[in-house]
């Protein structure tokens, strides 16, 4: 197919404008990277938690929204537990996980699981308002009672 001068300096014109606006905004997880790396997580407002036998403790926490936490999580049970809530996990960001294990950027598949006397510190920015509710799904923990409910105002 034959293009005339105008036909192909349009063509140009237009790859070399959606080049330009690409490299000129930062995509959305560079400008989420920048946003959590600017926060002092020294000052991070500390929670903590513990998953024992059937149980977490306190089964409800409020967050507010905006705010950067540093959750910390205890597993004081003598089995394997875990901190599962897909919708909370989409309701904020994350930035890290120090300890534990399995915490995974695609929120429908994001858990923290901790061994009998493990610890780990969770990082993470309050974003979403919304009730979330907060389970362990290992084995038949959660049919035993173990739920909970994160609150972000």
């Amino acid at each position: 197919m034959k293009m005339g001068r105008y036909g192909f300096l349009g063509w140009l014109g237009a790859v070399l404008l959606l080049a330009g606006s690409a490299m000129a905004a930062p995509s959305e997880s560079v400008r989420i990277g920048r946003e959590l790396d600017a926060i002092d997580w020294s000052r991070a407002k500390v929670i903590r938690f513990e998953l024992d036998e059937m149980t977490f403790h306190p089964d409800r926490v409020v967050f507010k929204a905006g705010q950067p936490y540093r959750l910390r999580i205890e597993n004081a049970g003598e089995k394997r537990h875990n901190l599962m809530s897909p919708a909370f996990f989409a309701a904020i960001l994350q930035h890290s996980l120090k300890g534990g294990g399995l915490l995974v950027q695609n929120p429908k598949d994001a858990k923290i699981d901790l061994l009998s006397g493990q610890v780990a510190e969770f990082h993470f920015l309050a974003k979403t308002k919304g009730h979330y509710p907060i389970y362990c799904s290992v084995d038949d923990h959660r049919a035993r009672g173990m739920e909970g409910e994160f609150i972000i105002e």
